[in-house]
């Protein structure tokens, strides 16, 4: 009965060309949204390691899914790969969270670069240079805000 009312409700209003609350009207229509001329490449500083002389980029979006995870396995959710990619990923104790579950991996260091993606292109690429992640990272104008860089990767950057 509920679903007949609601049908006839929104149809008397479409006929007559009027909204009439609560039929009709769901105002994803109102205002548009301004168009914002976005850049053609997008840069995400992400954690990687080194595994036989070539970066590994820790993809921690994968790590929720078991069959995909290589270091973290059961136990680790979408929900939580998430906020570590995303909304905890400038938080200091996510990335000591991070290294010491990849030590038991035997991976002791983990560095951030950038991986990068021109959608005018179409290129993707992941560029290992820490004094560049950190430059990118300092300009906050990455998606969900910068990522925590450790002490050791700021200093070996700006040892010269």
């Amino acid at each position: 009965m509920a679903v007949l009312v609601v049908i006839l409700g929104n149809s008397i209003c479409i006929l007559l060309g009027k909204p009439n609350y609560p039929f009709y009207d769901v105002g994803m229509f109102r205002w548009s949204s301004p168009f914002i001329n976005k850049p053609k490449t997008v840069y995400f500083p992400k954690y990687y390691y080194w595994l036989n002389n070539e970066p590994k980029i820790l993809e921690l979006r994968k790590e929720g899914t078991f069959f995909m995870a290589e270091h973290f396995g059961l136990g680790y959710t979408h929900e939580y790969t998430f906020a570590t990619t995303f909304h905890n990923k400038s938080q200091r104790e996510n990335f000591e969270f991070l290294l010491e579950h990849l030590q038991d991996d035997g991976i002791d260091t983990l560095w951030v670069g950038i991986h990068a993606v021109n959608y005018e292109t179409k290129e993707v690429w992941f560029d290992p240079d820490i004094c560049k992640a950190i430059e990118i990272n300092i300009q906050k104008q990455i998606h969900y805000g910068p990522i925590f860089i450790p002490e050791y990767q700021l200093k070996e950057c700006y040892a010269d």
